[in-house]
């Protein structure tokens, strides 16, 4: 994810961190969502869904271009961004 120079400064500033910003393994972090999601009765929600939702809602909502948003999804390959950019059915007319 590319940060700006002050929050590149800020996630320096804690201490002990290395190269984490947090100190959670993904173990933990897959736990608790499924323990969640669990207690909220929620069957069919994967943890990768909240990506594609986050994914979309950059490229509607703020307009990312495809290079921008490959770029904030840590994505290599333009491909996997050309997903979002299908057109909605609003601008089909």
């Amino acid at each position: 994810m590319p940060l700006s120079p002050k929050a590149m400064e800020i996630i320096k500033s804690v201490p002990g961190q290395g190269n984490r910003v947090f100190s959670v393994r993904s173990s933990t972090v897959d736990s608790i969502f499924r323990k969640t999601r669990r207690k909220l009765g929620i069957k069919d929600l994967h943890f990768h869904d909240s990506r594609h939702e986050a994914a979309s809602r950059l490229v509607y909502g703020r307009k990312y271009d495809v290079m921008e948003l490959c770029a904030v999804m840590g994505w290599r390959d333009p491909k996997m961004a050309q997903y979002y950019y299908a057109p909605l059915p609003a601008n089909w007319l």
